[in-house]
């Protein structure tokens, strides 16, 4: 995780085992996406997203609990890809994102920092009001998410090895093999924090877990999305040192550092 120039503080880790970094909107009406407007779209995303595809199924994103636009030449949502650093833009009927994911292969593309994928959030927003302009594009939730794979000694010592003792739980105390733990609470009103703890396997190989930080939030009809993203992207810097452990700190290589 990296932070914005404004913050005072970043937070640095030189082994963070970091897999995934969403940052999205919540649109506060459907779009009616139809291939002329993925493919204007996509003609001013192209110099960054030169490959576009069709997603194959139904997000219903975060705040949001209503159905989606059917009919003749509507898309569930599409996919903008091909980025040098790796990130990727993906645009439902009700939902705009940016997504980075950790790669398989040679020399894949590190995670390129916060500003990266702020900035691609804004100019991807930029981008797809221009092209329903008149109509703009109303935001009605912002939502981040931070995703790593912990590799612990064993499943029984996952939450007292890598997690603060504000996480421990009763499963921690006693010892017991770990499957999934989720928590999720109202922190700064209207702020909503998660946090979701899950054994995985990742490429065949048991013993992982993937530790998702989410936050979210309601705009107000006053208030700015994209300061509200930022918002989240500080809350889940400092919730992150909140939950975990010294030996997480020194095994992942944490250090503060002060802004230039």
């Amino acid at each position: 995780m990296s932070s914005d120039s404004r913050r005072a503080t970043s937070l640095e880790f030189g082994k963070l085992p970091l897999a995934e970094v969403v940052a999205r909107f919540t649109l506060a009406k459907p779009i009616q996406l139809t291939y002329d407007t993925v493919g204007r779209l996509g003609e001013k995303l192209r110099p960054d997203f030169p490959q576009l595809s069709e997603v194959s199924g139904v997000m219903v994103p975060p705040g949001i609990s209503g159905g989606i636009l059917v009919g003749p030449g509507i898309l569930p949502g599409a996919l903008f890809t091909g980025h040098a650093l790796g990130l990727m833009v993906t645009l439902h009927q009700q939902m705009l994102g940016v997504k980075w994911e950790r790669q398989i292969g040679p020399n894949p593309p590190a995670y390129p920092g916060w500003k990266e994928v702020r900035d691609t959030l804004w100019s991807s927003q930029d981008a797809l009001i221009e092209v329903l302009s008149p109509e703009g594009v109303p935001v009605c939730v912002a939502n981040m998410v931070y995703a790593n794979l912990i590799k612990p000694r064993t499943a029984e010592t996952v939450l007292r090895d890598y997690f603060s003792k504000a996480v421990h739980s009763e499963v921690a105390m006693k010892g017991r093999p770990l499957h999934e733990l989720t928590i999720s609470w109202r922190d700064e009103a209207p702020l909503d924090l998660r946090f979701h703890l899950q054994a995985t396997t990742v490429r065949g190989e048991e013993g992982f877990f993937r530790l998702a930080t989410s936050a979210g939030i309601t705009v107000g009809e006053a208030e700015e999305p994209r300061d509200l993203i930022e918002r989240l992207h500080d809350r889940l810097q400092a919730f992150f040192l909140e939950i975990i452990s010294d030996h997480a700190k020194e095994e992942w290589g944490y250090q503060e550092r002060p802004d230039a």
